[in-house]
C-alpha cells in the first residue's frame, strides 16, 4: 500500500470506533491531516526527483557525445599538428641552409645582402637602392 491508501485506511478505522471524547477526536483529526500533508509533499518531491532524474540523464547523454566530439577533435587537430611540424621543420632546414652574404655599394653606400649560390662565378651583384653593378668579393 502507498502512503495515501494507509491514512485513508487509517481514517476509515478512526472513523469506525467512533471516539467517544471529543478531545480525542481533535487530535486523531490533526494526526490524520498531518499525515495526509506529509503525503502530499512526498508526491510532489518524488515527482521532482523523477524529472530532475530525466534531466541529469539526458545531460549525462550530452556530456558524453561532446566528450566523444572532443576526442574526434583532438585526433584531428593531433593528426594535422604533425603533419604541419613536419613541414615547418622541413622549412627551418632550409632557412638554415641558405647562406647570406653582406656587400656595400662602391657608389651609394648602401650595405644589403643577397645569396652567392644565385649568382654564377663571375657574375656581378647590382645594388637594390641605386642599381649600380660591382664586382663580388668572395671571404
Amino acid at each position: 500500500m502507498e502512503s495515501k491508501e494507509r491514512i485513508a485506511y487509517l481514517k476509515g478505522l478512526l472513523d469506525g470506533l467512533r471516539p467517544q471524547d471529543e478531545t480525542q477526536v481533535k487530535v486523531y483529526a490533526a494526526i490524520v491531516d498531518a499525515l495526509e500533508a506529509l503525503a502530499d509533499e512526498v508526491e510532489m518531491h518524488s515527482d521532482e526527483l523523477h524529472e530532475q532524474a530525466e534531466m541529469v540523464e539526458e545531460l549525462n547523454e550530452f556530456c558524453e557525445s561532446l566528450e566523444d566530439d572532443m576526442e574526434e577533435i583532438e585526433k584531428i587537430v593531433t593528426d594535422f599538428g604533425g603533419e604541419l611540424e613536419e613541414e615547418e621543420s622541413e622549412e627551418d632546414e632550409e632557412d638554415f641552409e641558405t647562406v647570406y652574404q653582406s656587400a656595400v655599394c662602391p657608389k651609394c653606400g648602401h650595405r644589403f645582402y643577397y645569396q652567392p649560390e644565385l649568382y654564377e662565378e663571375d657574375e656581378p651583384v647590382q645594388c637594390p637602392k641605386c642599381a649600380e653593378t660591382f664586382e663580388r668579393k668572395d671571404d
